[in-house]
């Protein structure tokens, strides 16, 4: 019963959804990054650079919010690009 209660979940939920990834013009990433944190008004903020693939900032915008940017390493086995 447990069992078939998760897969109920799983299927409403969508815990694995399969996501789409939009091409970004090549040296327009920065713009995308800025405008997505410019509609979200993140722009009072402290940061703290926990080493040089991991940005952490803290920001007020009506309230206290957590923003963290990671630089993950791709295995390069899959080319599907």
């Amino acid at each position: 019963m447990l069992i078939k209660y998760i897969l109920l979940l799983q299927s409403v939920y969508g815990f694995h959804k399969p996501r789409e990834y939009g091409r970004i013009p090549k040296n327009q990433v920065h713009d995308r990054i800025y405008s997505f944190l410019e509609r979200n008004g993140i722009n009072n903020c402290y940061e703290h650079l926990e080493d040089p693939q991991i940005l952490f900032l803290k920001c007020y915008n009506n309230e206290l919010v957590n923003v963290e940017i990671y630089i993950h390493q791709q295995n390069t086995n899959n080319k599907y690009i």
